[in-house]
């Protein structure tokens, strides 16, 4: 169950006015299909960590290994990543026997998940300026 909270991280972003100009690099990397979409939650509020997200991006899967996706004119401050490989493209994080992921997911830092997910300052990393983060699959 708290898996299907990675999926409402990205269907429920936050809106929030933008006060700086960093861009956030995310590359995802050792994709285990070539096909589907990449969905991305960047939240920056523990309280509302895998339930609600600053911002949300999407990146179609097209025959590539890795994929990079850019959050711009991000305010300086705390922020954690949560995604998954929505790999047959029904915008749901599909889920096997005792509720376990059947899809590629992930967080900022790749934490392990063996336990479940990840706390907020688990994941969390600072953006003060510029910054490129990679997420392994």
């Amino acid at each position: 169950m708290y898996l299907l909270l990675i999926l409402a991280c990205w269907l429920f972003p936050t809106s929030s006015t933008p006060t700086s100009n960093h861009s956030l690099k995310v590359k995802v990397t050792n994709l285990q299909s070539k096909k589907g979409t990449i969905r991305v939650g960047l939240c920056n509020d523990r309280t509302q960590w895998l339930s609600k997200s600053f911002a949300a991006q999407n990146f179609k899967v097209e025959g590539q290994n890795n994929c990079t996706l850019v959050f711009e004119n991000i305010p300086s401050g705390t922020y954690a990543i949560s995604i998954y490989h929505d790999e047959n493209d029904n915008s749901e994080l599909d889920l096997g026997l005792l509720k376990l992921p059947k899809e590629p997911y992930g967080f900022s830092n790749n934490p392990s998940t063996m336990f479940g997910p990840p706390s907020f300052e688990e994941a969390s990393f600072q953006v003060d300026n510029n910054l490129t983060i990679t997420i392994k699959f």
